[in-house]
């Protein structure tokens, strides 16, 4: 790359992402306290693989920070899913990218008083058609906690296949988590 040209992957050139309801948009310094406040709420915490608990402002700055590096070094987009009409902040919505295995991995939390009105699958929708069609992935891979059937439901209306269970993978919070993974290939998200 040519010393005058841009990097794809400077986070003031990430993109921002529509839907019908949604504004999928780059984390900006000041989402850190509604983040700090919607994710602190424990619920979340149960239901995602890495959010700790209790969660502090001053790490919520930091995830902010991290997300934006992550971007410039093009290993993950993340970005603040809030909604059309008013900003609202609604969640997050991201991947983690494996270029050297051409996949990636979405990750997604909403909020609890967002629960139920369909926007994690609208904005994890908007984000995996996003990937496939701006980078040169073979697959998009998602885990969830056995028994969350919200986050379960999301991934199987994104078309992906259920590829089996990870038993006792992982201990979140004091307990015990069976994890089961989804995925789906490039040819199949075409074929949708």
């Amino acid at each position: 790359m040519d010393a005058n040209e841009e990097h794809p992957y400077e986070p003031a050139h990430q993109p921002k992402l529509d839907t019908e309801r949604l504004v999928l948009r780059p984390l900006r310094d000041e989402d850190a306290p509604i983040i700090q406040k919607l994710a602190g709420d424990r619920r979340i915490a149960e239901t995602t693989l890495t959010m700790p608990h209790p969660y502090e402002v001053h790490m919520a700055e930091a995830f902010v920070a991290a997300q934006r590096a992550s971007y410039a070094k093009g290993v993950a987009e993340t970005f603040a899913v809030t909604l059309r009409a008013d900003g609202s902040f609604v969640g997050i919505n991201g991947i983690t990218v494996d270029p050297a295995h051409g996949r990636a991995e979405i990750g997604y939390w909403v909020a609890v008083p967002c629960w139920g009105k369909g926007y994690g699958h609208e904005a994890a929708r908007a984000l995996l058609d996003h990937e496939f069609s701006t980078r040169d992935f073979r697959r998009i891979h998602g885990q969830v906690y056995r028994g969350n059937q919200a986050s379960r439901r999301i991934l199987e209306k994104l078309g992906m296949t259920y590829e089996g269970c990870l038993r006792q993978h992982l201990c979140r919070l004091g307990t015990i988590h069976d994890v089961e993974q989804f995925g789906i290939l490039r040819e199949e998200w075409e074929k949708r």
